[in-house]
C-alpha cells in the first residue's frame, strides 16, 4: 500500500467516511507495526486540537481543488488538519522525531510577509506549438476547441483541459512525422492524449515533443521535464520516451519519467507493467512495479521505491520522504512560478518527511518548514530568500527544538 494511500484512509477515519473495506484495510495497516498505532494516535491528537481551535470548517476542499485544476485562478480554501488528507498537512523534520501541526496557536501572532503576492499555486495551462507554424495558448481556452485538422489528424482541447491527438480510420499515409512540442511553464500544468490513445500528465516547467501520429515500428517521444506515462499496449511498436540522459521503453504500462535540466538526479518510477532503461554505456536498466532507475553521480541504478511518492503530484499533493530542503525549494520554484534562493548554503541539506495539498497557498508549506527546522523564508522583490535569520517578529518558536 502506498504511503499517500494512507493519508487517504487516516483522513477517512478522522472523518468517519471510511466504508467497511477501507476500515478493514486501515486496520491492517495499524495492526501491522506499533508505530503506525502511535502515528494515528498523534495524528488523531492533532487533528482534534485543530478541530477545536478552528471550529468553522469552512468551504468544500475536494471543490476547491475541483475548481483550481480546471483553471480558475483563485486560493483554494484551506482548513488547518481538516481533509483532504490529514496527515498530508504534518510535516516532520527528519531524524527530530517531532511532529507539530500547521494550526496557529491560540494568541500566536504571525508577522505578514505577503508570500502569496509572489507565488501562487500552479493551474492547468499550456502552450502548443505545431511544425507547419501554429502556436496555441491552452489555459486560455474554454469548452470544446478544434484546433486544426490535417492528413486526417484531428487535434481539440476539452472543457476538462485535455489535449487529444485522434487520427481518422481513413487517414492517408503520411510522408513523414510532423513533430509538435507541448510546453507547460512554471506554474502549469496539463494533460495529453497521444494518437495511439496513450495518457501524458505533464508537470510544471515540462516539455514534450511527439509525432502528430506514429508510424514504423516504434511509438518514440521526447521529454524535458516531468510527466506521468499511462501507455496504450503495443507489442509490435514499442513505446519509448527519450530524455537528455536515458531513454524508457516499454510496450504498455504506468510510470513517472523526471529529467529536469536543473537537477542532475533524474529517475523513472515504474507504478504497472515493466519497463526498460537504457543509458549510453550501460547495461540495460529493467523495472518491476514498486522500483525505480535513478541517476546517482555519472552512473544509473535501481532501487525499491514507494511509487506513491513520485506520482504524489499526480493527485494533487506533495509528499517528501526525507528529502532535502533544496529539492523541496525546486518543486515549490516550478509549481508556484517563483524564483527560490539560499542566503545560507548549510540549509539546502535539511531534510523533511511529510506533505501538503498541492494547490494550497505556499505559505502552508512555508509555516510547517519554518516550525521544525531553522529555516526562515523572505521576500525579497519577485523571489524567495531562504536563510537562517531569527525567527519573524511576534512568533512563537516550537518547544523542543534548538
Amino acid at each position: 500500500m502506498f504511503e499517500d494511500d494512507i493519508y487517504e484512509l487516516i483522513a477517512g477515519a478522522l472523518n468517519g467516511e471510511l466504508n467497511d473495506e477501507e476500515q478493514r484495510a486501515l486496520q491492517q495497516w495499524l495492526d501491522a507495526a506499533g508505530e503506525n498505532q502511535r502515528l494515528f494516535d498523534r495524528t488523531r491528537e492533532i487533528h482534534f486540537q485543530a478541530r477545536a481551535l478552528y471550529p468553522a470548517a469552512g468551504p468544500d476542499v475536494e471543490q476547491a481543488l475541483l475548481a483550481v485544476k480546471r483553471g480558475r485562478r483563485r486560493q483554494p480554501a484551506w482548513r488547518p488538519l481538516v481533509p483532504c488528507a490529514a496527515a498530508a498537512v504534518l510535516l516532520l523534520l527528519a531524524g527530530g522525531g517531532w511532529w507539530y501541526h500547521a494550526s496557529r496557536q491560540a494568541g500566536e501572532a504571525v508577522a505578514p510577509r505577503s508570500f502569496e503576492s509572489v507565488a501562487a499555486p500552479g493551474y492547468a495551462r499550456a502552450l502548443l506549438r505545431q511544425e507547419e507554424g501554429g502556436e496555441f495558448a491552452l489555459g486560455e481556452l474554454r469548452g470544446d476547441t478544434l484546433l486544426s485538422s490535417l492528413d486526417g489528424v484531428t487535434v481539440a482541447a476539452n472543457e476538462h483541459h485535455v489535449l487529444t491527438y485522434s487520427v481518422a480510420d481513413d487517414a492517408p499515409e503520411a510522408e513523414e512525422a510532423r513533430i509538435d512540442e507541448l510546453i507547460v511553464p512554471r506554474g502549469g500544468e496539463f494533460r495529453l492524449t497521444l494518437p495511439d490513445g496513450t495518457s501524458v500528465t505533464l508537470n510544471a516547467s515540462s516539455r514534450l515533443s511527439f509525432p502528430r501520429r506514429f508510424a514504423g515500428d516504434e511509438r518514440r517521444v521526447r521529454l524535458e521535464g516531468e510527466a506521468f506515462f499511462d501507455v496504450t499496449r503495443d507489442t509490435a511498436r514499442p513505446f519509448i520516451v527519450e530524455t537528455g540522459r536515458a531513454e524508457v521503453k516499454v510496450l504498455g504500462t504506468r510510470f513517472n519519467v523526471a529529467a529536469y535540466p536543473d537537477n542532475a538526479a533524474g529517475h523513472a518510477t515504474l507504478v504497472e507493467g515493466r519497463v526498460e532503461v537504457r543509458v549510453p554505456g550501460q547495461p540495460v536498466i529493467e523495472l518491476l512495479p514498486g522500483e525505480q532507475a535513478y541517476r546517482s553521480g555519472g552512473a544509473w541504478e535501481k532501487r525499491p521505491v514507494d511509487a506513491g511518492q513520485y506520482t504524489s503530484w499526480m493527485k494533487g499533493k506533495f509528499l517528501f520522504k526525507d528529502t532535502e530542503l533544496e529539492e523541496i525549494a525546486r518543486q515549490l520554484s516550478r509549481w508556484y512560478d517563483v524564483d527560490i534562493s539560499f542566503a545560507d548554503e548549510r540549509l539546502k541539506a535539511i531534510r523533511f518527511t511529510g506533505g501538503i495539498v498541492r494547490y494550497s497557498p505556499v505559505e502552508e508549506l512555508i509555516r510547517l518548514i519554518e516550525a521544525t527546522s531553522e529555516a526562515r523564508f523572505r521576500v525579497e522583490g519577485k523571489r524567495l530568500v531562504i536563510d537562517r535569520n531569527a525567527k519573524p517578529e511576534g512568533t512563537k518558536r516550537p518547544p523542543g527544538l534548538t
